[in-house]
């Protein structure tokens, strides 16, 4: 494995810490995921990491200065490709992106946060770009259009519109996954599965990051939005105890409550995939009330 001291930055924000968290894991990641790109035996190639990347614009998507901070869970980030110009285009592949190229902390940086800037008296010429890992969750969560239209991230700030209704508190969001890395195979039967076993080890010895990113985020509220069918990855992931969560409505089975130690409320429902409005509502009408009575 390659070894880079990764020399922290300054944290003088939440995002600073997420920097540092991810900066000390990246080289460890890489150098497991490089065989698995470089060996044609792994027919499922591994999408690029999830790192979460709060907004610049708290007016619009408030998180430091809410009243409630929720963290929203989804499964995995299926095919999450890169945008823009990373490196060496050699290495890249149909899937996603890594530059296997590190060799010192400025890299490491670069790969998480991208060397661009929307200041017009300081703007770098195209070919000077490069987009980080950063960079794509901002597009995904933030941006109007493009990748933001996605169904799961149209659900949950519907979700949050309607907790910021019921509460009448400003309401902060934050998305984040389960399986931190997905398939990167794209196309029928490639890009809607969870990853295989060898990416999911991968993952689990050199990017275990969940229970830090809650350190750092404290968000109040917690809602895996996955569906029954990974409860087994909440009670791995975050290190709770075997068993099955608590029923919140027993005509919802779907919803269960889900208790995680230092977070105010967390509950499981169901994901938003595929789902009717009415249902989606219904669940999110239940659960609002659940958590409006227990917080």
């Amino acid at each position: 494995m390659k070894e880079i001291d990764y020399l922290p930055i300054e944290e003088k924000s939440i995002n600073d810490r997420l920097i540092n968290l991810y900066g000390t894991h990246l080289v460890g990641l890489y150098s497991e995921m490089e065989k698995i790109y470089h060996d044609p035996i792994y027919d499922i190639k591994p999408a690029a990491p999830l790192l979460i990347e709060l907004s610049d614009d708290e007016d619009k998507y408030p998180y430091e200065s809410a009243e409630l901070r929720v963290m929203v869970f989804g499964r995995e980030n299926n095919n999450w490709n890169d945008k823009g110009n990373r490196g060496n285009a050699e290495i890249y592949t149909q899937y996603s992106t890594y530059n296997f190229h590190l060799e010192n902390t400025e890299d490491i940086l670069t790969e998480i946060r991208g060397k661009h800037t929307d200041d017009s008296e300081n703007e770098l010429l195209p070919e000077q770009e490069m987009y980080g890992l950063t960079d794509i969750y901002h597009d995904y969560c933030f941006e109007e259009t493009g990748v933001a239209k996605n169904q799961f991230t149209k659900r949950m700030y519907q979700f949050i519109e309607m907790l910021e209704q019921k509460t009448g508190k400003q309401v902060g969001c934050v998305w984040n996954n389960l399986f931190k890395i997905g398939r990167g195979k794209v196309g029928f039967g490639g890009c809607c599965a969870q990853s295989p076993d060898y990416i999911k080890d991968i993952e689990k010895r050199t990017f275990d990051v969940i229970g830090k990113e809650i350190e750092i985020l404290k968000p109040d509220i917690i809602i895996f939005m996955t569906g029954i069918e990974v409860d087994d990855a909440i009670v791995e992931k975050l290190n709770l105890p075997s068993g099955e969560f608590p029923i919140i409505d027993a005509s919802l089975p779907h919803l269960r409550k889900v208790v995680i130690p230092g977070v105010k409320y967390a509950a499981r429902t169901i994901h938003p995939s595929r789902k009717s409005n009415e249902i989606f509502n219904k669940y999110c009408a239940a659960l609002i009330e659940d958590i409006i009575q227990n917080i």
